[in-house]
């Protein structure tokens, strides 16, 4: 029969279908490529080795304070212990009296005047006040006048704040001249009768400073009893004016 194939005979297939495309090699090529240049770079980054550390560079070694600035800093550090000045003892001193009776004289009473009274010891006159614990040094007069000068120093009080007063008087001018240029009083005075030596004060020139004392026994308005006693059954005391500054 005409156009039958012989039995036994294949027919050959088309060559176009098992053959391989160049096109097609050449993508595969490319896509592999593509996918192992960034498998190689992560492979790379993961497997460098760990910077190595910067060289340890020579430390300077701390230099050791000296002994003022370790002192001034243990000093800075620990709190300065306070003194209590009304806690101590008199103790006997070799050195004599910044004044005396005679020195100062004007400033201290008559009555007060022990040596002028025939007093014959002068022991009682050589003792100091020395607390506990710290340490009190002599008076300064310079030092005193210098951190008052220009100023006004007043003592406000009874007889304890006039002889304090009379004290440090004699005590500056001891050192310097002073110069009482004010005397002045009126009624019973300083409390003894001695109308002179209720309000005084005392200048240092060579300071430009002074010093007063004004007798003011209740720091109030009061009026002081009087000396001799009312007869029995009067009212013997002060009369004090708390709401009235003296």
């Amino acid at each position: 029969m005409a156009g039958s194939i012989p039995m036994g005979a294949s027919t050959p297939c088309p060559s176009h279908h098992f053959a391989s495309s160049p096109l097609l090699t050449k993508r595969t090529v490319a896509v592999a490529l593509y996918a192992l240049i960034p498998l190689a770079l992560l492979h790379y980054l993961l497997t460098l080795p760990p910077p190595l550390p910067p060289p340890p560079t020579a430390a300077a070694a701390p230099s050791s304070p000296s002994p003022s600035r370790q002192a001034n800093a243990s000093a800075a550090a620990s709190p300065s212990p306070e003194c209590d000045y009304s806690d101590g003892e008199w103790v006997r001193t070799a050195a004599g009296p910044r004044y005396s009776g005679t020195s100062c004289g004007e400033t201290i009473k008559a009555g007060q005047n022990c040596a002028a009274h025939g007093r014959p010891d002068t022991g009682y006159l050589r003792w100091r006040w020395r607390p506990r614990g710290c340490a009190l040094p002599p008076f300064d007069p310079a030092g005193f006048l210098g951190a008052v000068r220009g100023r006004h120093v007043a003592f406000v009080g009874d007889s304890l704040a006039r002889n304090q007063c009379e004290s440090l008087v004699c005590l500056l001018a001891s050192a310097f001249p002073a110069r009482l240029v004010r005397g002045a009083g009126g009624g019973d005075g300083d409390g003894d009768g001695d109308e002179l030596r209720k309000f005084r004060r005392w200048a240092f020139p060579s300071h430009n400073a002074t010093v007063s004392v004004f007798w003011s026994p209740f720091l109030v308005n009061g009026t002081e009893r009087p000396k001799t006693p009312p007869p029995a059954g009067g009212l013997y005391h002060n009369q004090i004016y708390f709401n009235q500054p003296d």
